[in-house]
This record gives structure tokens, sequence and C-alpha cells, in this order.
């Protein structure tokens, strides 16, 4: 009360300011204009790639949504915004991985292979860059995501990928 109300509905810029102070030890936020972080990360680029679902996938994710249109039908307001929510977050997780979605943590890179058309194509996308002697930065907002996805990059390259995430030191 003592922020949300001042901030979003007075707009006041001082308690916003305190806010900001308040929670930057805790907050990691990193941006292309920062000179200390990278001086040589090119301009974003963004092309929308369309790729299709294994079977597993397509079952995985047929089964959340006949799951959430059963419980939606009871649910109504915030409850019901928040299955919507839920649901979208678990097809976010079986679109990039069923291993994420089944948080199947011990998965092997070969156990991640054949699994998920995202990371086929980003492992082809990613065979390209190197043909090319070009890098590649791959954002993911899933943790455990970015370690599945390190193992798999490590596997098929043979070599070392790095990941930054929420716990490593500024």
């Amino acid at each position: 009360r003592g922020f949300a109300v001042p901030i979003e509905k007075y707009r006041n810029e001082e308690r916003a300011q305190m806010l900001k102070r308040a929670i930057s030890p805790f907050v990691l936020r990193r941006l292309k204009t920062d000179k200390n972080i990278i001086v040589d990360l090119p301009e974003k680029i963004e092309t929308k790639l369309f790729c299709p679902l294994t079977r597993e996938q397509g079952t995985l994710y047929q089964a959340v949504v006949d799951d959430m249109m059963e419980k939606i039908d009871s649910a109504d307001g915030i409850e019901r915004k928040g299955l919507v929510l839920a649901t979208l977050m678990k097809l976010k997780q079986v679109c990039n991985h069923p291993a994420q979605f089944l948080q199947q943590r011990s998965a092997s890179e070969r156990d991640l292979d054949g699994r998920s058309g995202k990371l086929a194509r980003l492992l082809q996308m990613i065979e390209e860059i190197l043909d090319a002697g070009d890098k590649a930065l791959i954002f993911t907002q899933f943790a455990e995501m970015g370690k599945m996805l390190r193992a798999a990059l490590q596997h098929a390259t043979g070599r070392e990928a790095l990941f930054l995430h929420g716990s490593v030191p500024k």
C-alpha cells in the first residue's frame, strides 16, 4: 500500500525512486547500453520461426488444455484468471521441452534429443551460427530450461556453453 497506491494511482515519482533504491540490491538487470557489461554486443535481431510440436509435445499440450477446460467451468473471478495464467505457463513449458514440463531434472543430453521441435530447431540454428563463425545469446524465462539448454548445446557442439542466471553475481 505504501508504494503501489502512490506509484500506480498518483504516479508519485519520489515513492518510485524510494522503491527502486530499496529493491535494487535484489534485482539483476543488465542492459545492452551498459558499457561495463558487453562492449561489442550487436543489435538484437528478431525473427519468427514456427516449430512443429513432436508427438509427445502434442499429446501433453492437448492434455493440459483438456485439464484446464474441465476446471474452468467451475471457476470464476480471480480463480479463473489464475487458472488461465497457470495453464499458459504449462503450455510454454510443453512447447519448450517435455522434460521441462514433466520436471525431469535428471534428463541427460541424450534424453532430450528428438522430444522437442523447438530444441531441434535451436540446435540447427546454433550449427548454422557456429559454421558462420558467429556467436549467440539465447534467452529463456525458465532457469531449469536454461540448464537443459546448456547441457544440450554442450553435447551437440562439443563446446562449453556459458549460462547466466539470477544467481550469478554481477
